[in-house]
């Protein structure tokens, strides 16, 4: 299904699920049905993973 769910600021939302109100009001009514197309669940499942591979990278990384 194209355009079922939407990137903003590396979170994942779905479509028919209502945006946060915060996020609406940053958006400004920009987010139209069909932007940030995701044709399939497997990309979703790798951008998780890279974001989750991200976050423990930045954990164990130590600030000098």
């Amino acid at each position: 299904k194209l355009g079922t769910r939407y990137i903003v600021m590396g979170q994942i939302y779905h479509r028919r699920r209502p945006l946060p109100s915060d996020l609406l009001t940053l958006l400004g009514g920009k987010l139209k049905p069909g932007d940030g197309l995701l044709q399939s669940n497997n990309y979703v499942k790798r951008f998780n993973k890279r974001r989750h591979q991200k976050a423990l990278e930045a954990t164990r990384s130590r600030c000098r």
